[in-house]
């Protein structure tokens, strides 16, 4: 199975660099879900999964994302139940 590591987006540089994709003042404003703004890391984690659904979704590839702190044995046990066409929304 071939397989890449893809480099996340630094979330430091983005904010500092006003780089954020899908910027505007609500995106770094307080969140009321979570009472305060994002972090520079959540923000660079959520570009870094735009970027990759992106990419796949540009491409007639199939794609499994994992995260980088995964336990296969756990991910790949649940993708082998599931697949996006027997999806149910539910996780594992």
């Amino acid at each position: 199975m071939a397989f890449e590591i893809v480099d996340a987006a630094d979330g430091d540089a983005l904010v500092r660099g006003g780089a954020i994709p899908w910027s505007d003042a609500a995106t770094l404003a307080p969140q009321p879900l979570l009472g305060r703004r994002l972090t520079a890391g959540e923000i660079g984690c959520a570009v870094s999964h735009l970027r990759l659904w992106q990419r796949v979704a540009g491409s007639d590839t199939t794609a499994l994302i994992l995260e980088d702190d995964c336990s296969t044995r756990t991910c790949l046990a649940c993708s082998r139940r599931s697949s996006p066409e027997s999806a149910t929304g539910t996780s594992c």
